[in-house]
């Protein structure tokens, strides 16, 4: 997703995967698409990852979770999100997830405003919660 963002026009793109031969291949493409200079890549947990950001006092507009499906991490990962404050003002978070996995509205503070289905996966859409009321 950071890569398809890139190639239409986001100025960097922070890419957070753990598996390391998935991190040489995310590498590789960057190299390939010309893009490599327009995205950091973090070998690290998505948590690890989070506490990074939050000590860089980074602000996202868009933050991607694409956990493996049904895995804990993703609420984990929202949670801490949520606590870390790393959502820009109007930024949005989306996370996507089998529908036999539902997330909860809230998580710290984020709040869902949206889901989208595609067949098994969805997209749930996260926003400040002090923007939703």
């Amino acid at each position: 997703m950071g890569i398809e963002a890139l190639s239409r026009g986001a100025k960097i793109a922070f890419l957070v995967e753990f598996d390391r031969k998935a991190v040489q291949i995310i590498r590789e493409n960057l190299a390939s698409t010309g893009l490599a200079d327009e995205a950091e890549v973090y070998a690290v947990d998505v948590i690890r990852a989070i506490k990074i950001f939050y000590k860089k006092k980074a602000k996202f507009d868009i933050i991607f979770l694409g956990a493996p499906y049904d895995s804990p991490w993703l609420e984990k990962a929202l949670e801490k999100l949520g606590e870390a404050g790393l959502l820009a003002e109007a930024g949005v978070i989306v996370a996507e997830h089998r529908k036999q996995h539902p997330l909860l509205e809230r998580y710290a503070n984020i709040r869902g405003f949206r889901e989208v289905r595609y067949g098994e996966t969805v997209l749930s859409f996260y926003e400040n919660s002090h923007l939703s009321g």
